[in-house]
């Protein structure tokens, strides 16, 4: 009979070798230790393995894969030291005492001695056919704060290209202003698509000026802030870019800019004008097929 004072040693006891479900202790002991599922609200995502996990909806985004090389031909913008001059803190409409607080859209007439009328001016390229009446800065803070909002959306896509932020000419009818004004460009109003099916600018004001009403004498020409970060040369079949690429533009010489995307420009500024000579044009190398683009 055994007790505390029994002669019969004890027996030690075996430890268990499986949990309560069943598991061997040293198949635990090999496996590696999972991270801990977060508690909403505290860590929304992490990453394991390359794959980005999304604990409050559940989904699980593999990891990212290099892009095909595009058989088309590219074109790597570089930043420009006479583009970086553009300082945009001239352009925050929250700097304009004139601004309307309670409507969509207002104009406010630049003077002459301001330095945003001398940055618009400057851009003219042929400054002896155009006789600048006046320009009125466009402030409409809805578009802005889009615009904004994809121009922090592109810096993180375009990670390893320089986002250039661009001032270009659009050229149009006096009767389409307003309405861009409100609610942007819009590409499926656009006529004509020799570069790609979305919303065209250049950098040359006299190629812009083929757009605006023919035979009138005061003419609307607009300039808009565009974002490009990747180009390549557009035609006339191209829906939208290869991937990789936000932008296609006429050649080499980038004469015709186009965007595919909703906000990634913004109507800046609206230049009223005349054309001294109507024959200026015609017979070189900017001069447009007589299609129209709003």
């Amino acid at each position: 009979m055994g007790g505390l004072f029994s002669s019969k040693p004890e027996t030690p006891q075996r430890r268990p070798t499986q949990d309560y479900r069943g598991r061997d202790y040293a198949y635990q002991s090999n496996v590696r230790a999972s991270p801990p599922v977060p508690v909403t609200g505290q860590l929304r995502h992490n990453s394991y393995g390359g794959a980005t996990y999304n604990f409050e909806s559940l989904t699980i985004q593999p990891p990212r894969l290099s892009r095909p090389i595009p058989t088309v031909p590219s074109i790597r913008h570089q930043p420009a030291p006479e583009r970086s001059q553009h300082n945009s803190s001239i352009f925050d409409i929250s700097l304009d005492p004139n601004y309307n607080v309670g409507s969509v859209v207002t104009f406010t007439e630049l003077p002459s001695y301001d330095s945003e009328y001398r940055v618009v001016t400057n851009m003219i390229t042929n400054k002896r056919n155009f006789k600048v009446d006046r320009i009125d800065k466009i402030a409409n803070p809805y578009l802005i704060k889009a615009y904004e909002l994809k121009r922090e959306q592109k810096r993180l896509q375009h990670a390893d290209a320089f986002v250039e932020e661009r001032l270009l000419f659009h050229g149009t009818k006096r009767a389409n202003v307003d309405a861009i004004c409100k609610m942007n460009f819009d590409w499926r109003r656009c006529k004509a698509h020799e570069y790609g099916k979305g919303v065209s600018f250049s950098p040359n004001s006299t190629y812009s000026s083929n757009y605006s009403d023919p035979g009138l004498d005061n003419k609307v020409m607009l300039v808009a802030k565009v974002l490009v970060a990747n180009s390549c040369i557009g035609n006339k079949f191209m829906e939208l870019p290869p991937d990789g690429y936000d932008t296609s533009q006429k050649g080499e010489d980038g004469v015709v800019i186009v965007k595919y995307e909703d906000s990634e420009f913004y109507p800046a500024y609206k230049i009223s004008y005349h054309v001294l000579d109507e024959n200026f044009g015609k017979g070189n190398r900017y001069k447009s097929r007589g299609r129209r683009i709003i």
